[in-house]
C-alpha cells in the first residue's frame, strides 16, 4: 500500500464517521467566477455553456445548485465518500437532473482521460490533505483544466491560524485515548470551555481560548471534527501556496473575495506602501496586518496574460450588485456631509450626492444586479431635480459615479455577473421555492438562496418549505400549520398562535433569504 493510498482510506474512514455537512460556496458560483476571471483578462467560458469539476463534492450542496441555474453546462463532482455520493446522487434522481454526475472516487483516480474543464472547484480540500495530494491537487488543476480555465481553490492561512493550531494541538492532544468519533468531539468541546474560563485574559493563549470558545460554541460538531480533530490540517502562508501552484505550472490571478486583495479599509500611510508593492507580496503583507486565516485563489495556466490593473471602462460589460446589504443608514443625497456605509467587511466613505445615491440605489434594488447605465440612471432619479440638473450639465457624471464604483469593487463590495441573474422579489399568492430546497428542507439541510448563499431554516420554515410549490395559497399554508399543531406534527409554543399573520412573517422572511421563485 503506497502512503497516498493510505493517507486517502484514512481520510475516507474519518469522513464516513463524521460526514462533513454540504454547504454552497457563493464565490464559487461560475455565474460569477465567469466574471471575475473575465474582469483579469481571462477569456473564460460562459457559464451557460461550460464544464465544471468540483474536487471533494461531498453531497453536492455546491454543484446541484449551479446544474439547476445552467442547464447548458455539463457538472462533475468527485468525492471519496460513498455515503456522500449516494446521497448527492439521491437528490439528482428526485429533481431529474441531467447535466450533473457525481462519482465516488479519490483525488489520485483523476487523470487526463476524465478530460478538460473550464471550471475546477477544490473547496475544504487543499489543507485537509496529507502534502502530497496536495501536490496531486495543484496537477489536476493544470492537468485537467482548459487552455482559457479558471480553478479555485481554498486553504486554510497562516499567519491567523499559528493561534488556531495551538487550539488544535491542545484539543488532538486531549482526545487522543477516545477512539470514538463522538466522544472525540465532545470532549474537545468541554476542554475548550474549561481552558477557556481558567486562562489568564491577560496571556495570549487565554485571548485565544476565549476567542475560539465563543466562535466554536455555533459551529457545527463535523466542523469542529474535521477542522481541529482529523489528522491533517496544514495551512499556508499565501506566498508559500502561490510558490507551489507556479511550480506545478500555474498563476495566482486573485482571491475570489476581492476584499482580501485589497488595502482599502486599511490607514492611508498603509494604503500608499501598498500601492507601490508587488501583488503577491502586497496581499501577503495584507494577510500579516489582518492576521488572516482563509483563502479562496483563483488560479489560471502560468502563461496566459492576466490583468489586474482593471479600470473604469472594464466595468462596463458587467452588472453589479451589491455582496451584502449594509447596516441601516440615511443617505441624504442633499445633505453635504459625507456619510459612512457600514458592510460586514469593512466602512465605505461616501461624500458626494450622486454617489451617495448610487449605494442607496443599490440598496433599493438588492439583491437584483445592474449594469453601469442602469446604475447611473437610478442613481440620478434619486437626486432633487436642482442636484440632478448640476450633475447632468456636468457631463463626467458617469465617469464619476464609475470611479467610485471601481473603489468599491476593488474594496470586494461588489458581485459581478456577466448576465444578470433574475430574483423573486416578492410573496405571491401561491408561493413557491425551488424543488431543490423543497428536497433539502425536511432532511434538515441547509438550503440553498437563488444567490447560492447558505440559509438555515427555523422550524416553521422548515416545514412551510416542502408545501410551497406554487399550489396553495397562503390560507391553504395557514390551514396546514395549524393542523400539524393540533397533530403534534409541529411543536410551537402555546402563547404564540400560528396566525395569518406569523405564516405571512415567515414567508417574508424566505423572500428576504432570496428563496421564493416564479
Amino acid at each position: 500500500m503506497t502512503g497516498m493510498t493510505a493517507d486517502l482510506d484514512a481520510l475516507r474512514q474519518a469522513y464516513e464517521e463524521i460526514p462533513y455537512q454540504g454547504v454552497a460556496d457563493p464565490e464559487s458560483f461560475v455565474g460569477c467566477l465567469h466574471a471575475v476571471a473575465r474582469l483579469h483578462g481571462i477569456p473564460a467560458a460562459a457559464a451557460g455553456a461550460c464544464r465544471v469539476l468540483e474536487l471533494g463534492c461531498a453531497s453536492g450542496h455546491n454543484l446541484i445548485p449551479q446544474a439547476i441555474a445552467y442547464p447548458g453546462s455539463q457538472f462533475l463532482g468527485v468525492d471519496f465518500s460513498r455515503a456522500q455520493v449516494a446521497l448527492g446522487r439521491e437528490t439528482i434522481d428526485q429533481l431529474g437532473l441531467r447535466n450533473i454526475e457525481l462519482r465516488d472516487a479519490s483525488i489520485d483516480q483523476v487523470d487526463a482521460s476524465w478530460g478538460q474543464f473550464d471550471y475546477i472547484l477544490c473547496l475544504g480540500v487543499f489543507s485537509w490533505v496529507a502534502p502530497a495530494l496536495q501536490a496531486q491537487l495543484l496537477a489536476i488543476c493544470r492537468q485537467n483544466l482548459a487552455p482559457h480555465g479558471a480553478a479555485l481553490v481554498s486553504f486554510n492561512a497562516y499567519p491567523g491560524w499559528h493561534h488556531r493550531a495551538m487550539l488544535r494541538d491542545l484539543l488532538r492532544y486531549h482526545v487522543a485515548p477516545f477512539p470514538n468519533c463522538r466522544r472525540q468531539i465532545s470532549e474537545a468541546r468541554t476542554l475548550l470551555e474549561f481552558v477557556a474560563e481558567h486562562s489568564s485574559a491577560a496571556s495570549v493563549q487565554g485571548r485565544t481560548f476565549r476567542t475560539e470558545r465563543d466562535r466554536l460554541r455555533s459551529a457545527r460538531d463535523d466542523y469542529l471534527f474535521h477542522e481541529y480533530l482529523v489528522a491533517d490540517n496544514h495551512p499556508r502562508y499565501l506566498h508559500e501556496f502561490v510558490a507551489g501552484a507556479e511550480a506545478a505550472g500555474l498563476q495566482f490571478v486573485t482571491d475570489a473575495e476581492l476584499w482580501r486583495m485589497s488595502g482599502a479599509f486599511m490607514p492611508p500611510a498603509i494604503q500608499t506602501v501598498l500601492g507601490n508593492t508587488p501583488l503577491v507580496q502586497r496581499c501577503q503583507f495584507l494577510d500579516f496586518l489582518r492576521n488572516e486565516t482563509f483563502h479562496k485563489t483563483v488560479l489560471c495556466h502560468r502563461d496566459k496574460p492576466v490583468r489586474h490593473d482593471w479600470g473604469i471602462d472594464d466595468l462596463t460589460a458587467f452588472f453589479v450588485a451589491l455582496v451584502q446589504k449594509p447596516k441601516p443608514v440615511s443617505l441624504a443625497v442633499v445633505e453635504a456631509a459625507p456619510v459612512t456605509v457600514e458592510f460586514p467587511i469593512g466602512a465605505l466613505t461616501v461624500g458626494q450626492p450622486l454617489g451617495k445615491a448610487a449605494i442607496q440605489h443599490l440598496i433599493d434594488v438588492f439583491p437584483a444586479a445592474v449594469s453601469l447605465d442602469q446604475l447611473h440612471g437610478g442613481a440620478l432619479s434619486l437626486l432633487p431635480p436642482d442636484l440632478r440638473r448640476q450633475a447632468e450639465a456636468a457631463g463626467d457624471s458617469r465617469q464619476l459615479l464609475a470611479g467610485s464604483m471601481l473603489d468599491a469593487a476593488r474594496a470586494g463590495l461588489l458581485r459581478f455577473y456577466a448576465d444578470p441573474p433574475i430574483f423573486c422579489d416578492h410573496v405571491s399568492s401561491r408561493p413557491c421555492v425551488s424543488p431543490l430546497t423543497r428536497c433539502l428542507a425536511p432532511r434538515g439541510d441547509i438550503v440553498i438562496s437563488q444567490r447560492h448563499d447558505n440559509v438555515k431554516l427555523d422550524p416553521l420554515q422548515t416545514f412551510l418549505a416542502p408545501r410551497l410549490d406554487g399550489t396553495r395559497t397562503v390560507a391553504d399554508l395557514v390551514e396546514a400549520v395549524q393542523r400539524a399543531v393540533a397533530d403534534g406534527a409541529l411543536t410551537w409554543p402555546e402563547e404564540n398562535p400560528l396566525t395569518t399573520e406569523v405564516v405571512e412573517a415567515a414567508l417574508s422572511q424566505l423572500g428576504r433569504a432570496i428563496l421564493l421563485v416564479g
